[in-house]
């Protein structure tokens, strides 16, 4: 039987894992957006850059995705991002 500091190191390991998986998902949409605006549309300035990568909710950045997906420009794109 573990002890009770040993079950929480173990509760401890499985959070920062959870953690970790979230933060590593977010990163990669945030890169993908940022690789579909890069290949569209060349150099993208670090003011959009850096709106992409303050966005944590995973489904704003599905939907910025759309958007660097469907923008006809990087001004349209700048305007649908906010």
């Amino acid at each position: 039987m573990a002890t009770i500091a040993e079950e929480w190191f173990m509760e401890g390991r499985v959070e920062g894992r959870v953690k970790g998986r979230a933060e590593g998902e977010l990163e990669g949409k945030q890169q993908g957006i940022m690789k579909v605006l890069n290949v569209r549309f060349g150099d993208v300035s670090n003011q959009i850059s850096d709106a992409i990568f303050s966005i944590v909710d995973a489904g704003v950045l599905d939907d910025i995705l759309g958007f660097a997906v469907t923008a006809d420009s990087l001004a349209e794109f700048q305007q649908k991002l906010g």
